[in-house]
C-alpha cells in the first residue's frame, strides 16, 4: 500500500480498533475487518494537514469538520431566512395577542364651515330657546380621546393566539429541520473535498510510477532487450494516468467550490482541511434509532404544531358565534362649535352579535376542521418516511463498511501482486506488461478504497440528520401558546 494512502486510512483504524466491534443488534459484525492492517501501518506517520485546495493566493482558512458546519450554520442565506420566518410568525402571534389589551386613539383636526349662522346655531328652535341665536365660529377644532377594551369575544381571541404561538413553534422547527439540512450538506461537502485530495494524491502517485516505467522500457529498447510495444503500452498508461491527475485534480476545484458556497466564503478563500474521515461507532438498533426519529425529527415537531394551531383555528371560529361585548371611554372638546356641543366624557358598553353571514363562518370552520385532518395525514406520511430514511441510512452504513473490507482486502491483494510482478520482471521471468497491469490493479484498488471511506462518512452523516442527531442542537422550543 502507498504510504500516502496508508497514512489516510490510520486515523480510521486506530479509532475502529479502540471503540471495537458495533453491537450486535445492528449485525455490522466488524471484528476482523481491519486485521493485519495495523503491522502493515506501523511504519507509517499519520499525515498533518492536507491543502491541495490549488488556490495560488491569500492565507488559508483552516477548517476542521466541526469548524466547517460551525461556520455554514452562522452563516448559510437559508438558515438567516428561515429564522426571518420565524421571527416574523412570532411577531403575528402579538398581533393576534394586541386585542387583549386596550385599543386608545387619539384625534384632533380643523373645519371650516360656511355661513354657521344658518345651521343649527341660527334655527328656529334655537332661536326660540335661546333668543339670538348661538354664536358659531366658521373654523371649528375638535378633539377626541377614545379607549376601548374587548371585554368577552366567544374565546375566539385566545384561540386565534394560541394557534399564532402554535404556528411560530412550526416556524422554528422549520428552522431547525434547515438546520439539519445545511448540517449534512457541509459534512457531505467536506467529505467530498476529503476524498477528492486522496485521489489527487493516489493518481499522482501512479504516474510517478508509471512514468519510471516508461523510462524503463525506452532503456530497454534501446539496448534491444524489449520491442516498440512494450513502450507504447507504456507511454499509453502514462497518458491514462495523467488524465487521472486531471480528472481529479479538477474533482478538487469542483469540491471545494461546492465548500464554498456552503461556507458564505469568497471561491477565491483558500481552505486548508485538518480532518481525516472519522470512525463512529453504532450503539442502537434500527427499531430504537427509528422510533426516536420519529418523536424527534423537527419535520414531525413542525407538523404537529401546525395541527395543534388548525385545531385552535376550529375554536376560533367557533367562538364567533358568541356575541362580542366591548367597553369604551371617549372625552371630545370642540372649540367655537357653540354651547350646545357636546365635551367631556362618554361612557358606553355595548355588545354586537353578528345574526346571519350568509354561512361564511359555517364554512370556515369546515376549512379548519380540513385543515386538521390534513396535518394530520401529513404526520402519518412523515412518520413512514422518516423511517424509511433512517432503515435506508443504516443500511447504507452497513453496505460502506462491508465495501471498505473488501476494498481494504483488495488493496492488500493488489499491493502483493505489484510486488511479486516486479520481482519477477526484475528476475527476468515476468514481463513489462505484468508490472503495468498490477500497478493499474493496485491504483484502482486504491482508489475504490478512498471511496469507501467517504461513502462510509457520508452515510454515517446521513444517518445522523434521519435521526435527527446534530454537532450543534439547539434547545428545543417550547410552545409560546397562551392556556
Amino acid at each position: 500500500m502507498r504510504p500516502v494512502l496508508a497514512g489516510m486510512l490510520i486515523a480510521f483504524t486506530v479509532a475502529a480498533q479502540e471503540n471495537g466491534p458495533a453491537p450486535e443488534a445492528i449485525s455490522i459484525g466488524f471484528d476482523g475487518v481491519l486485521e493485519g492492517v495495523r503491522e502493515l501501518l506501523d511504519s507509517v506517520d499519520t499525515l498533518g494537514p492536507v491543502d491541495l485546495d490549488l488556490a495560488e493566493e491569500g492565507e488559508p482558512l483552516v477548517l476542521s469538520a466541526r469548524d466547517a458546519v460551525h461556520k455554514a450554520l452562522d452563516t448559510a442565506p437559508r438558515i438567516i431566512g428561515a429564522e426571518a420566518d420565524a421571527a416574523a410568525q412570532r411577531a403575528l402571534q402579538g398581533q393576534a395577542r394586541s386585542q387583549y389589551l386596550p385599543q386608545v386613539m387619539v384625534q384632533s383636526g380643523y373645519s371650516y364651515l360656511e355661513n354657521p349662522s344658518q345651521g343649527f346655531g341660527g334655527g328656529f328652535l334655537t332661536r326660540l330657546v335661546v333668543p339670538g341665536g348661538i354664536e358659531v365660529d366658521d373654523i371649528q377644532r375638535a378633539d377626541s380621546l377614545k379607549v376601548q377594551q374587548l371585554v368577552f369575544a366567544g374565546g375566539s381571541i385566545r384561540a386565534a393566539v394560541r394557534a399564532a404561538g402554535y404556528l411560530a413553534e412550526s416556524k422554528e422547527w422549520q428552522r431547525n429541520a434547515t438546520r439539519n439540512d445545511v448540517e449534512f450538506e457541509t459534512k457531505r461537502a467536506y467529505y467530498d473535498c476529503l476524498l477528492s485530495l486522496a485521489l489527487v494524491q493516489v493518481a499522482e502517485d501512479s504516474v510517478t510510477t508509471f512514468e519510471r516505467h516508461r523510462r524503463d522500457s525506452q532503456l530497454k529498447l534501446d539496448a534491444g532487450l524489449a520491442s516498440r510495444f512494450e513502450v507504447l503500452r507504456a507511454e499509453t498508461e502514462l497518458g491514462s494516468r495523467e488524465a487521472d491527475v486531471v480528472e481529479a485534480r479538477n474533482r478538487v476545484r469542483l469540491a471545494y467550490a461546492a465548500l464554498r458556497r456552503l461556507l458564505a466564503v469568497d471561491q477565491e478563500q483558500r481552505l486548508a482541511l485538518t480532518d481525516t474521515i472519522p470512525w463512529v461507532p453504532l450503539e442502537v438498533s434500527a427499531d430504537q434509532l427509528a422510533s426516536n426519529a420519529v418523536e424527534t425529527r423537527p419535520e414531525i415537531r413542525a407538523l404537529r404544531a401546525v395541527a395543534e394551531a388548525s385545531r385552535n383555528d376550529v375554536k376560533r371560529v367557533k367562538g364567533s358565534y358568541f356575541p362580542k361585548v366591548a367597553a369604551s371611554a371617549e372625552w371630545a372638546n370642540v372649540e367655537g362649535g357653540g354651547s350646545f356641543s357636546l365635551e367631556g366624557w362618554q361612557l358606553r358598553l355595548g355588545a354586537e352579535l353578528e345574526i346571519f353571514t350568509g354561512g361564511r363562518r359555517r364554512f370556515e370552520k369546515k376549512e379548519a376542521e380540513a385543515k386538521v385532518r390534513s396535518a394530520e395525514s401529513q404526520i402519518e406520511e412523515v412518520k413512514l418516511l422518516i423511517e424509511l430514511e433512517v432503515r435506508q441510512a443504516l443500511i447504507q452504513v452497513q453496505d460502506a463498511i462491508a465495501k471498505f473490507r473488501r476494498e481494504e482486502g483488495n488493496v492488500e491483494l493488489a499491493d502483493e501482486g505489484q510486488r511479486l510482478a516486479e520481482l519477477r520482471f526484475q528476475e527476468g521471468v515476468g514481463t513489462q506488461a505484468d508490472v503495468l497491469d498490477s500497478e493499474l490493479a493496485l491504483t484502482n484498488a486504491e482508489t475504490q478504497l478512498v471511496l469507501a471511506l467517504r461513502d462510509y462518512a457520508v452515510a454515517h452523516a446521513a444517518l445522523d440528520k434521519a435521526t435527527g442527531k446534530s454537532w450543534f442542537p439547539l434547545e428545543e422550543q417550547a410552545a409560546d401558546s397562551e392556556e
